[in-house]
């Protein structure tokens, strides 16, 4: 089955049971999402510390050279990941906001 209530409640593991498949186009949207941002952050500033982190999240999810990590490890690089990704859209649909109120 897909969730999986035993895992839940006896482990750290994630409560979800995808196959490795979904896990492999994952590692390819996040890798594009990360190489999409440091694209667009070094053609404002060249290299930056937006540039530095996206460029480092891209290499940990890179889905063609894979590099390995503990489990523990994968969940707080997977929880930083979310908390990036949420940054980098919200500081982007704030500019988005801005320039579409000052054309008006």
């Amino acid at each position: 089955t897909l969730f999986d209530y035993k895992k839940c409640r006896y482990s750290d593991t994630f409560c979800f049971n995808f196959p490795y498949g979904f896990y492999t186009i994952l590692r390819v949207v996040i890798f594009g999402y990360f190489l999409y941002c440091a694209n667009l952050i070094f053609k404002k500033s060249k290299i930056s510390f937006g540039f530095i982190v996206s460029c480092l999240f891209a290499i940990a999810y890179n889905p063609f050279i894979k590099i390995s990590f503990e489990k523990g490890v994968w969940h707080f690089i997977n929880l930083i990941t979310i908390f990036v990704i949420i940054f980098f859209a919200k500081s982007e649909f704030i500019k988005f906001y801005n320039n579409r109120i000052n054309k008006k």
